[in-house]
């Protein structure tokens, strides 16, 4: 496997258009287009390969290399950190939610005289 099939891989494996590769990573998106159909002109930079290692926690030897299998656990922890972290945003919105509910249903509770404003 090519370093351009392992940074296709991890790219589909994490669920981002190659638009959002390109704009993480810093490149255009033309760049990124021709580096995925194979043009020896678009090669990646280093800090471009550097970027990817860091943001998802791979190592430059697997991306450069491809040493440590084609198909690394690490992408598949990534993906389940990445829905953690959506269920956690969705959790924090529900709660915040049942707040102004709450504070809603207080305040009717006041107007209507069924509960003091002493503490």
């Amino acid at each position: 496997m090519s370093q351009r099939e392992r940074v296709i891989l991890l790219r589909e494996k994490v669920g981002m258009s190659k638009l959002q590769f390109a704009q993480l990573i810093g490149i255009s998106k033309s760049k990124y287009y021709r580096f995925e159909e194979g043009d020896p002109t678009a090669d990646l930079t280093m800090d471009s390969v550097g970027i990817i290692a860091e943001h998802f926690k791979v190592s430059l030897e697997w991306l450069l290399l491809g040493k440590g299998g084609d198909n690394p656990v690490f992408v598949e922890g990534y993906v389940s950190r990445q829905k953690y972290d959506e269920m956690e945003q969705r959790l924090i919105s529900i709660q915040e939610e049942l707040l102004k509910y709450q504070k809603r249903e207080i305040e009717q509770l006041k107007k209507s005289g069924d509960v003091s404003d002493e503490k």
